[in-house]
């Protein structure tokens, strides 16, 4: 999943958001020094991913995805169901799209001394690009694939991952549909303290 699934599974808890935000930027001694609840939510940013990477649905996702990108799939992946994320988004959520991206965003903001600088200018580009609004079109998919594919180290093929996407969607959005519920209860039973990292029931 990406950023926006990680910030919707944050329990609408402005210090679990920003530690799931976190997750992809922090190492383990950086998150040692977080306050308790941000930590928390780093902590819920790895369980989504450990889930994510070894469910069945997924996986099939990615599988299909690898035959056209190869080792560049699970990143593809966790964009284009971001992007399913918000072309359904009030099957998930009573809000509009643009009026959660806005409260997030705050939500980010409101700790600045605890993110670190390469979270600080992903921040900067997502919200002056509105990237996670921009999400629920192939338009905003194709420019995010862009960018990735011209700061790729090798041949990646992410500049046609849109076109990929656009190809493929009703499949990838079965999947997503399938597969995101089952992530919402996990997350919910993860944050009761009623699954851990080892123990994550599919």
């Amino acid at each position: 999943m990406n950023f926006l699934a990680h910030l919707h599974l944050s329990d609408n808890d402005p210090e679990l958001m920003l530690g799931n935000f976190l997750g992809d930027f922090v190492r383990k001694a950086q998150t040692d020094a977080l306050p308790p609840k941000v930590k928390r939510g780093v902590e819920l940013h790895r369980f989504i991913d450990t889930f994510t990477d070894n469910h069945e649905i997924p996986h099939k996702t990615k599988k299909r995805v690898r035959e056209e990108f190869g080792k560049y799939a699970p990143v593809l992946v966790d964009i284009f169901y971001d992007h399913c994320l918000a072309s359904a988004w009030l099957t998930y959520d009573k809000r509009p799209l643009s009026d959660f991206v806005d409260i997030a965003i705050r939500n980010l903001r409101a700790e600045p001394k605890l993110i670190p600088n390469s979270a600080e200018r992903f921040l900067n580009y997502a919200e002056a690009n509105n990237i996670l609004v921009y999400y629920r079109e192939l338009e905003g998919i194709d420019y995010v694939l862009q960018g990735m594919s011209i700061r790729a180290k090798f041949d990646s093929g992410m500049e046609r991952g849109a076109a990929y996407l656009a190809s493929h969607k009703e499949s990838i959005l079965e999947d997503f549909h399938a597969f995101y519920p089952k992530l919402q209860r996990a997350c919910q039973a993860f944050l009761n303290g009623e699954t851990t990292f080892a123990k994550h029931g599919q």
